[in-house]
């Protein structure tokens, strides 16, 4: 996970945030430790139990009203506390003026205090997306990551098993290229896994025998795709005779990426087979059975139904 500090944001981000320092290079080296952010009306207010650590304070409309109104002593109190907080920065938006005393407590405990010219609603938007991809856990994996009809399907397997074939006739059928070899991982907002390219230039396939391929100039601009979430894994092996392999769709099984259970599929590979299809229709039935049709469970209950038919009979 990335790690930001409050000196990260205010010169990495400073077009797409808008920010400016009211308190000088004074604890720009503070740590960013969440990137949930918080709005501290509650703790202007005396409610320090609402207060959380390591959150980005942000004060629109609101906060500066509640400072605003509040007795001159009750602020110097308000601010001793606030400012002993383990906190990265205050940011104060819409180009709102901060009261004096509150830039003097905040230089003297080396708090930063960042004004942007934008909506408070806009700003944490913005810093929340920023932030949330940063620090989001990741890894990488290696396999090749399509969109079949709209579904995120990460295809692995042992090397020259034919996974980048397969893509190119995924390719040829219509569906998009997100990522060829090495795939990278985000987990966002909680269960939500998001693959993408690890390179700029995302739209290139190694195949045996031919060498690198820019599939955007052989496919065109449609066939890429920057990111997408990852809802299937489609596993390649080699066809083994003693193995039994799965064959009415009712076994569950799952493969665990970033701590997530992803549901896998695996696709034994033989001459012959058209894996395009077979990926196209694994791609079609997990979303049916994300809807809740299960076709095998639905014959299941039809063959259950002719039997007891024919023992009452």
């Amino acid at each position: 996970m990335k790690k930001y500090t409050v000196g990260d944001i205010l010169k990495e981000k400073n077009i797409i945030l808008k920010l400016q320092s009211l308190t000088g290079k004074k604890g720009l080296k503070r740590e960013i430790k969440t990137c949930e952010i918080h709005r501290p009306v509650l703790a202007f207010l005396g409610h320090y139990d609402s207060f959380p650590r390591g959150a980005v304070q942000v004060l629109g409309e609101e906060e500066m009203t509640a400072l605003n109104i509040m007795r001159k002593n009750k602020k110097y109190e308000l601010n001793r506390k606030m400012f002993s907080k383990d906190i990265p920065c205050f940011v104060v938006t819409a180009d709102f003026n901060l009261p004096k005393y509150f830039i003097r407590k905040a230089e003297i405990a080396k708090m930063p205090v960042l004004r942007t010219k934008l909506s408070a609603t806009r700003f944490i938007d913005r810093i929340f997306v920023f932030l949330d991809d940063g620090m989001a856990p990741k890894i990488t994996a290696q396999g090749v990551m399509m969109d079949v009809y709209g579904m995120g399907v990460l295809i692995t397997g042992e090397s020259g098993i034919g996974k980048s074939e397969c893509a190119l006739e995924l390719l040829k059928r219509g569906h998009r290229l997100i990522a060829d070899d090495i795939v990278g991982i985000k987990q966002r907002s909680g269960s939500i896994l998001v693959a993408h390219a690890m390179m700029t230039r995302h739209h290139y396939v190694e195949v045996r025998g031919l060498g690198i391929i820019d599939i955007e100039d052989v496919f065109g601009i449609g066939s890429v795709r920057n990111a997408i979430r990852v809802e299937l894994v489609v596993r390649l092996e080699e066809w083994d005779k003693v193995k039994d392999y799965d064959r009415l769709g009712i076994e569950k099984r799952h493969t665990t990426i970033l701590g997530i259970e992803i549901t896998e599929v695996v696709v034994p590979v033989t001459a012959g087979r058209n894996l395009a299809v077979i990926i196209e229709l694994a791609a079609k039935n997990q979303r049916l059975k994300a809807e809740g049709h299960y076709a095998a469970k639905e014959l299941e209950r039809e063959l259950i139904k002719i039997t007891k038919k024919k023992k009452k009979e």
